[in-house]
């Protein structure tokens, strides 16, 4: 047998290339094996992997769901705590608090918005300033130049009409009793009877409707005084008789022979925000009415410096019996 092998081999010489081929087939098959079980190691590793992460976000996703509910609880918890607060707190507190917290919150809106006001009246003198400035200089230049070439008409100041104290007074007179049967129009209203007497001093302006310009200022202000009416009016009175008594140039004019009025003129110096100091002439009319459980006192002020600005005035004293409209 063994002698027959050996031919066979001779024979047949392919057969070691035959031999060395499956056992390179083995081999190879082998290394494949190996990889596949790689490949499916690496597979369940990264399955295994997935499965942790989305295992790891679900948890964390109910840890902040829950955390989400134990805050909202005791959100509502803390809630619940300042409104029964609060309530105590608003349940021991007097009425006259709840007063004086509104006056103040009141009173605070009026301050914020007078400031309001305040800062577009500022802006709007800077900008009449500035104007009048201008026009100063301009002016100015034309009367330097007029009266250097020669062209200045020196006679325009002798044809002006001159205008006696007395005219001027009784033209005053005329329209504050003209204003005096305004008085219930006025005081109806100016808006003085939605005010109370605790709500202080009310500013407003007044802008005409046609081109936005300003028209007039208005202040209103009502108050209680513990004394009679007519030792109210005796005081005021006095007050208004002595009040410009001081100022410059005082005085009281003559020819009037009524006793429940008071004319007078006098000066005022007034600084500018430029430095510059004006005298301004003011002539001031105040006339006393007497009518059943009221006492109504109108007047008017008339200033002239460079240009003319009227200032008119509403005051009406009534008894504790009396309504006023």
């Amino acid at each position: 047998m063994i002698v027959s092998n050996n031919k066979d081999t001779k024979e047949h010489p392919n057969g070691a290339s035959i031999s060395r081929d499956t056992q390179g087939r083995n081999k190879s098959e082998s290394s494949n094996s190996e990889d596949d079980e790689t490949n499916q190691t690496q597979r369940m590793n990264a399955i295994l992997k997935r499965r942790m992460y989305r295992q790891r976000q679900k948890d964390e996703r109910e840890n902040l769901q829950r955390q989400q509910l134990e805050l909202g609880k005791e959100l509502v918890r803390v809630k619940q705590v300042k409104e029964s607060e609060r309530a105590r707190f608003i349940s021991t507190r007097p009425p006259a608090y709840f007063f004086w917290k509104s006056t103040a919150a009141r009173q605070q809106e009026e301050c914020a918005r007078a400031q309001m006001e305040q800062n577009q009246l500022n802006v709007a003198v800077a900008a009449q300033a500035a104007y009048i400035k201008t026009l100063t200089n301009i002016l100015g230049k034309r009367f330097e130049s007029a009266i250097t070439s020669g062209d200045y008409d020196w006679g325009h100041e002798k044809r002006c009409v001159k205008v006696t104290e007395a005219s001027l007074f009784d033209a005053y007179i005329q329209e504050l009793k003209k204003n005096f049967t305004r008085a219930d129009e006025i005081l109806t209203t100016c808006g003085i009877t939605e005010i109370h007497t605790t709500d202080g001093m009310r500013t407003s302006v007044h802008r005409r409707e046609s081109n936005g310009v300003v028209d007039y200022f208005q202040q209103l202000n009502k108050t209680v005084l513990p004394f009679s009416l007519n030792k109210t009016g005796q005081l005021l009175w006095g007050f208004a008789e002595q009040l410009h008594s001081r100022n410059q140039d005082y005085k009281r004019c003559g020819n009037v022979s009524d006793h429940d009025m008071i004319v007078e003129r006098y000066r005022e110096t007034t600084a500018l925000k430029t430095g510059m100091k004006i005298r301004l002439l003011q002539r001031y009319v105040l006339h006393k009415f007497h009518r059943q459980m009221t006492l109504s006192t109108p007047g008017s002020s008339f200033r002239r410096a460079k240009g003319y600005f009227a200032e008119f005035k509403w005051m009406r004293l009534a008894g504790a019996d009396c309504c006023l409209p």
